[in-house]
């Protein structure tokens, strides 16, 4: 039912597309296409200034090294004898910092001075996490994420409002798009070296826990080199309009009507993908006895794969508009999602594994650039940091009872909740936002009034 409705969805999506690109494909020849591509593509990415370079450097250096921590903590906690329920508190403790400090975060981005904003948050954030390996006891690890969560959010939210100032309409998309990409770069190498690293670190006759830590140690160490190239950012001060004020009338001047539609589908990924997505290392590693350097492998292939998914995001969401981009990348992804819960062998399993995560993550620069496009300026802190917290709280709640799923029911319950939440997420959207681009599009090319024009 769930794979014949998903079909019936993206049907009238791509038959206009598709017919559109295969006649094209008749006039040109593939390799002048794939030029012309490549070079407006290339034309895109000169247009970005020079703090947008430089926070793209810090957004690789950070997303190498956090994700040797990203790749092997759980992994670390099981091999230390934590449960996948303790996990599971962990995830939640992960957020809770972020759900509680996420809305004065986006009040204090519009606030404050943003590159210091930046620069300390990003430093509590590593901190933090390399603290939560160095003593790992249930309270102090807990106490440690959840400050790394909190660093992390005020870190998150003050990011896009700083990729808005800095970029135009014309290459605001890549921008978003190329922020993803260079994180996932940064995330596939680091998870490729990862495993092969807690390995070769474990020593002789020390535990695998032993090398995780290492291993994890190591990636912080790169990350807190990250910060450096957020030295040399030039932000301007805000104008005092562009400051965001709370009050009865700020809080009435917000499109309401747009921000709870589009929080409430977002709320529905979140809730999905915390069941299942932070457990997908420990799901390798008991149903297929996948060794810690596969899984390193593995989750470098996924990061490769989202790294894909974003570079062609931009062209795509050219092609066929956010919003069906959004919503026909979100039901594909569900198809594989299934396929991923029934693989019988661990090379089985890996095909719909790298598939589904390039197809949900596709959407994620998009949306981020979409919602912020329907936003002020001063409020653009705001919506992001609602946008976090749409997500963030809803799969903290579900890390929490993820967990409980899994060693209850097994990892097979986890995957059809999620995949039904999916469902329900992208119909939702689409029958929000089916008709907003279109009439942006109006509205921009609507003739002046005549007593205008009499002027």
């Amino acid at each position: 039912m769930i794979v014949k409705f998903c079909f019936t969805m993206l049907a009238p999506f791509f038959y206009n597309s598709l017919f559109r690109s295969v006649r094209n494909a008749t006039l040109l020849n593939p390799i002048r296409r794939m030029a012309i591509v490549l070079r407006n593509y290339l034309a895109k990415l000169r247009l970005f200034n020079r703090n947008i370079r430089f926070f793209l450097i810090s957004g690789f250096l950070s997303s190498l090294g956090m994700s040797f921590y990203g790749t092997l903590f759980n992994l670390y906690l099981k091999e230390s004898k934590f449960s996948t329920e303790f996990v599971g508190q962990m995830l939640f403790f992960s957020t809770l910092g972020g759900l509680l400090f996420a809305l004065p975060a986006g009040v204090i981005s519009t606030r404050t001075n943003q590159k210091l904003f930046l620069i300390i948050n990003s430093f509590l954030y590593v901190l933090s996490s390399a603290l939560s390996v160095l003593f790992p006891i249930q309270n102090g690890i807990l106490i440690c994420v959840f400050i790394a969560g909190i660093a992390s959010t005020f870190s998150g939210i003050v990011s896009a409002p700083l990729i808005m100032a800095n970029t135009t309409d014309k290459e605001r998309t890549y921008v978003f798009s190329l922020q993803f990409a260079v994180g996932l770069a940064g995330g596939a190498i680091g998870s490729s070296l990862s495993g092969f690293l807690s390995e070769l670190l474990k020593g002789q006759g020390e535990s695998l826990a032993y090398g995780y830590r290492l291993t994890i140690l190591g990636g912080c160490a790169i990350a807190a080199v990250g910060l450096v190239p957020l030295v040399f950012l030039k932000i301007q001060p805000l104008k005092p309009e562009d400051k965001l004020t709370i009050s009865i009338a700020s809080i009435r001047s917000l499109n309401l009507r747009f921000s709870l539609k589009f929080l409430a589908s977002r709320a529905l990924i979140g809730l999905g993908a915390g069941l299942t997505i932070p457990f997908l290392n420990i799901y390798f590693r008991d149903v297929y006895h996948s060794k810690p350097s596969n899984i390193g492998i593995y989750w470098s292939l996924s990061n490769g794969a989202m790294l894909i998914g974003a570079l062609l995001a931009p062209l795509l969401s050219d092609k066929l508009g956010k919003v069906k981009l959004i919503v026909s990348s979100q039901l594909l992804s569900i198809l594989f999602m299934l396929g991923l819960a029934s693989a019988p062998t661990e090379s089985l399993a890996l095909i719909p594994f790298l598939i589904r995560v390039s197809l949900m993550n596709m959407s994620t620069p998009i949306a981020s650039a979409f919602a912020l496009e329907m936003s002020p300026k001063k409020e653009q802190g705001i919506i992001n940091a609602m946008l976090m917290l749409s997500w963030s709280l809803p799969w903290s709640l579900s890390t929490l009872l993820g967990g409980k799923l899994i060693q209850n029911y097994g990892f097979y319950a986890s995957f059809i909740s999620t995949s039904i939440l999916y469902l329900l997420s992208s119909v939702l959207f689409y029958l929000f936002f089916r008709n907003v681009e279109q009439e942006r599009k109006v509205e921009r090319v609507a003739p002046l009034p005549t007593s205008l024009l009499q002027k």
